[in-house]
């Protein structure tokens, strides 16, 4: 059998018992891990490998998975990663926090309405978007009244929605 070379970047990494694994460690906590597919060392088994990405490295549950497993070789599994690193990345949420903690509604300067967003596109309130995972923050300046995807608010626009001219 041919023994790989562990990847730039990737750390060789015990995961329990006779586990070996690849990982990385991207710079929010989420992180991405290589084994095969019966959990042995990578090393040593060139065609079956598996890769996913997880939440944090404490995640080892299939409920923190983000995405995959995607099951290939080690260049397949590497381009997999490329390709879905940025995935459930979440932002820094400090600009947008009131003193309390709570994320804002409105912008200091303007009252501009601050929408937050899933990672699918999803609007959610300032109140729940404490409680999930934010992909974008921007403000909400016309248009119709979005729905919060979690509790149902209604979301105005600064501007409220569009006027159509004839």
């Amino acid at each position: 059998m041919e023994c790989l070379r562990c990847p730039d970047g990737w750390a060789r990494t015990g995961t329990g018992g006779n586990c070996t694994a690849w990982q990385i460690i991207l710079a929010d906590g989420r992180y991405a891990l290589i084994t095969d597919g019966d959990c042995n060392v990578p090393e040593y088994d060139s065609k079956d490998l598996v890769i996913a990405l997880y939440r944090n490295p404490e995640a080892i549950e299939d409920s923190d998975e983000i995405a995959g497993p995607h099951y290939g070789n080690l260049a397949s599994c590497l381009a997999w990663f490329a390709a879905n690193r940025d995935k459930g990345a979440s932002i820094d949420l400090s600009a947008y926090r009131n003193a309390d903690g709570t994320l804002v509604q409105y912008s200091s300067f303007g009252s501009y309405t601050i929408l937050y967003c899933g990672p699918k596109g999803e609007c959610y309130c300032a109140k729940c978007a404490s409680k999930v995972q934010i992909a974008h923050v921007g403000t909400y300046d016309e248009g119709d009244p979005l729905e919060c995807e979690s509790c149902g608010a209604e979301i105005e626009s600064s501007y409220g929605p569009v006027e159509e001219k004839e």
